[in-house]
């Protein structure tokens, strides 16, 4: 079980309650309260794991001076064009795994997805890798983030698309495909959840 973010919302119906400016609302509690209720949760038998999602370094930190449990992972947006390398080498220090959404840079979210952001399986660069291994684009970034140990949870309706997800454990990329790729980082998020910039809370005003 995950905190899906560290920012706590106006109770309702939205995920994120907006104000008449178009900027969330906050709401009561903090982080490390909902922390102790779920590690209550693993002492009654109610919860195996508990872990985070989009918190950034200094959020991490905090938590981990109150946590009787340690989170598990920190579940957060990862792939070539935010490949977040500072927060997964912080993540690795503090033994916390990375799980990676928006592995394929969601191009077909149409709801909350920075639609600015290029789709990362027409990527020249990721789609000359795909020839080269005769896979598909969607293989090769899915392959990157395993190759960076990373778990990854691609999101595909269709069933031919959940087979070829599958497809990407008998190959491998080399140094020069990795090389590559890791140029690609931009910095940019599909996710970023503009909406919540005036939260106390919002992660992704911090590097990492």
């Amino acid at each position: 079980m995950l905190i899906h973010y560290p920012m706590a919302v106006k109770p309702g119906d939205a995920m994120f309650p907006l104000d008449d400016y178009g900027k969330v609302i906050e709401g009561d509690g903090h982080f490390t309260e909902v922390w102790r209720a779920l590690e209550d949760a693993v002492a009654e038998g109610k919860v195996k794991s508990i872990g985070i999602s989009n918190f950034n370094h200094k959020q991490i930190e905090r938590l981990l001076a109150i946590a009787k449990i340690k989170p598990a992972v920190n579940q957060i947006e990862m792939h070539p064009y935010l490949q977040q390398q500072k927060l997964r080498e912080f993540c690795k220090e503090k033994n916390i795994a990375i799980t990676a959404y928006g592995s394929l840079s969601s191009p077909g979210d149409k709801v909350y997805r920075n639609m600015e952001v290029p789709n990362l399986l027409t990527d020249p660069v990721i789609v000359e890798i795909a020839k080269k291994h005769n896979r598909t684009p969607a293989q090769i970034a899915l392959r990157w983030a395993l190759q960076n140990g990373v778990a990854i949870i691609p999101k595909a309706d269709d069933p031919t698309y959940m087979k070829e997800n599958m497809q990407i454990f008998d190959f491998e990329l080399d140094a020069d495909d990795l090389a590559k790729i890791e140029k690609l980082d931009r910095g940019i998020r599909c996710f970023g959840v503009e909406m919540c910039t005036n939260h106390k809370e919002f992660p992704f005003a911090e590097e990492y």
